[in-house]
């Protein structure tokens, strides 16, 4: 069942025209909250005609009644009601999945993370070996590779994985290295090694002095392929998601990426996957 409400207010007060406004719409979200809502009732969402951004308000309502939806503009609106619709039947036809716990591999390095989040104020990145770190303990295969912190152990880990390879800057905060010219690729030497190191060094510090690198990643060239990009993200208002799409310059370009909710079935990847047009390359056939 879908209600419709007036325009949303963009706050609670300013005047006294939007506080009236604000009083109605908030009375409505607590009738709704009270009377209807339940195991066994049926969903409401509050959708605004009018309304096209996030406001204020709206996050505020969300807040405190997080059990009814405050939706902008019907277009969008009715969208995300059809896929709330499609997501529980194909819930119900997708094979159930058990939680696994955590690699013990992994278990101590998590612990140190949490502890660094809880005194943390907002989120804060991971260098690139650290988040390979945490991808690796769950057995999901990565390209061979060694972080160095001098340029002969750069030289060293390369002749170790064989030529020809890549160099990449790394520091938490160098959340994209191509635009600082923090990528070398290609690499087939020695003395190229020691030229891209050089070259990663004054790039960044031409594209932000403040970034401090914690050395350089030697990696194995990868094979062609198609670049895709796979993301994990707690919301504050939808909770935990997944994100598959294109990825590598083509992520900023085409924006080609899907969104779903943790612990999906094989079924249920398969669908988040074909939902993009760089998942439907996979198979080899475009359409």
């Amino acid at each position: 069942m879908v209600l419709f409400q007036e325009d949303l207010p963009p706050h609670e007060g300013a005047n006294d025209a939007n506080r009236r406004r604000a009083a109605r719409v908030l009375a409505t979200l607590e009738a709704i909250d009270n009377r209807f809502l339940g195991p066994d009732r049926k969903p409401f969402a509050l959708t605004s005609p009018a309304s096209y951004d996030l406001t204020e308000f709206s996050r505020t309502g969300r807040k405190r009644f997080p059990h009814v939806p405050c939706l902008n503009e019907p277009e969008r609106a009715f969208r995300a009601i059809r896929a709330v619709m499609d997501y529980r039947r194909n819930a119900r036809e997708a094979e159930p999945v058990t939680a696994q716990p955590l690699p013990d591999s992994l278990t101590a390095r998590v612990e140190i993370l949490r502890e660094r989040s809880a005194g943390s104020t907002a989120a804060f990145p991971l260098t690139e070996p650290d988040s390979k770190e945490l991808v690796g303990a769950f057995g999901i295969p990565l390209i061979e590779e060694g972080l160095a912190r001098t340029e002969q152990e750069a030289q060293d880990i390369a002749e170790r994985i064989g030529f020809p390879v890549v160099v990449k800057g790394v520091a938490a905060n160098l959340t994209h290295k191509s635009d600082a010219g923090a990528v070398r690729v290609n690499v087939g030497d020695a003395a190229g090694i020691q030229q891209a190191c050089r070259d990663i060094v004054r790039n960044v510090a031409a594209y932000d002095p403040d970034i401090r690198l914690d050395g350089w990643l030697v990696a194995r060239m990868a094979p062609a392929g198609l670049e895709l990009v796979l993301g994990m993200q707690r919301d504050p208002e939808m909770g935990p998601v997944v994100m598959f799409g294109a990825g590598g310059v083509w992520l900023e370009l085409m924006k080609d990426v899907a969104f779903g909710p943790p612990g999906l079935s094989r079924d249920g990847a398969a669908r988040l996957i074909d939902s993009t047009r760089i998942g439907r390359l996979l198979d080899g056939i475009p359409r």
